[in-house]
């Protein structure tokens, strides 16, 4: 009997992809390197704000290193000068880390919110005396606006996010302190997520993990790591509850 279901935030709660990107895209602008899109936002969001930055910046040095691999040939002084110029995007990491933590305090809600149905989604299994856990690697300040934003202050029975202190997803210890402190066993609860991070986190934690479809991956992705299941928008989590 289910008991609990945890949910990701990102990509699985709320679609962000549109605060996410334009917080990147502006510590980008700022260094004068190349803007990312909506499909590379979902592909290097995931495992907190210092790997999104890190794949950001990698994605202006893998262009910069391609054209001078181009150039090597017919110029290598131009090649030297690209080469050069993609160590220097990278050398950038820990000031545009800096950089992203100032503007994304602004900009992380831009264009975010609960994704069609997953409000009448989880009013449902409240309904059934269902809990509800948020388990994300966003940072407090950010976690907590978030839910507020999409679904009130205080909806979710218990909250993990990256506190500098419970160590972050896919490791298992989130889960088990929002199993302690809800007196929930793993046989008792679903794990909601839409990345390779949260099926090997519902794995660790001995859970069952349902992949979400409709996020910021894919469906080989979510398969190849352990998905139990798979849903297309939130309102089948209601089916695979029922049964």
């Amino acid at each position: 009997m289910v008991k609990a279901v945890f949910f990701d935030l990102d990509g699985t709660l709320v679609d962000s992809v549109g605060g996410l990107m334009a917080s990147m895209n502006l510590v980008m602008d700022s260094f004068g390197f190349d803007r990312i899109d909506a499909e590379q936002t979902k592909q290097y969001v995931g495992n907190g704000y210092r790997k999104f930055v890190d794949s950001s910046l990698q994605a202006t040095a893998d262009r910069l290193y391609a054209e001078a691999e181009k150039a090597e040939r017919k110029d290598p002084d131009r090649a030297m000068e690209l080469e050069m110029q993609a160590d220097d995007v990278m050398a950038a990491y820990d000031d545009a880390c800096a950089e992203y933590l100032r503007v994304f305090k602004d900009h992380f809600l831009d264009d975010s919110d609960a994704y069609p149905g997953m409000r009448e989604t989880l009013a449902e299994l409240k309904a059934h005396g269902i809990k509800l856990v948020c388990i994300t690697n966003k940072p407090v300040e950010a976690t907590q606006k978030t839910l507020d934003k999409a679904f009130g202050p205080d909806y979710f029975d218990y909250v993990v996010c990256d506190d500098g202190i419970v160590p972050r997803k896919p490791d298992p210890t989130g889960c088990y302190n929002a199993m302690k402190a809800l007196g929930v066993e793993r046989n008792e609860i679903l794990y909601l997520g839409d990345t390779s991070t949260d099926m090997k986190t519902a794995k660790n934690a001995g859970l069952t993990a349902v992949g979400c479809l409709y996020g910021f991956r894919s469906k080989k992705e979510l398969i190849d790591n352990g998905a139990d299941c798979l849903i297309s928008k939130p309102t089948e989590l209601l089916d695979i509850f029922k049964k």
